[in-house]
């Protein structure tokens, strides 16, 4: 008798355990269309790259239309750990003042869901 209530109590912790990954990775997804769109918006010069400058513009802005942008951009990390992460990817280079919105979309969903995983090889990358 233990030993399958142990049983039934480890499958449902199991299914418990998808249906949080299931829930996640929907709410992933619905970040990550999201993002595009702030990505777009905070993309002034609309060439498909983002600078710094863009970032902190749109961080920064008080007009209605970017209200959601900025809420989600600030769900990604603070305004410093945004830069620091564009300074990773453009390899601290000043003169490489914009990356391109994919590259940064990519990297900031990599250091969402694994951020000490993200930097080690961002940090690995650099000393190659």
């Amino acid at each position: 008798v233990t030993a399958i209530l142990t049983q039934q109590s480890v499958q449902c912790a199991e299914e418990d355990v998808a249906k949080q990954q299931a829930h996640r990775d929907a709410h992933l997804a619905t970040v990550l269309a999201e993002l595009e769109q702030i990505l777009e918006v905070a993309d002034t010069e609309g060439d498909g790259d983002i600078s710094k400058q863009d970032l902190r513009n749109l961080w920064n802005s008080e007009r209605h239309s970017h209200k959601k942008a900025r809420i989600c951009l600030r769900e990604m990390g603070s305004l410093e750990e945004l830069e620091e992460i564009f300074d990773f990817l453009s390899f601290n280079d000043p003169r490489q003042t914009a990356i391109s919105r994919d590259e940064f979309l990519t990297n900031m969903l990599r250091y969402r869901n694994d951020k000490t995983g993200f930097l080690l090889t961002i940090a690995l990358q650099h000393l190659g």
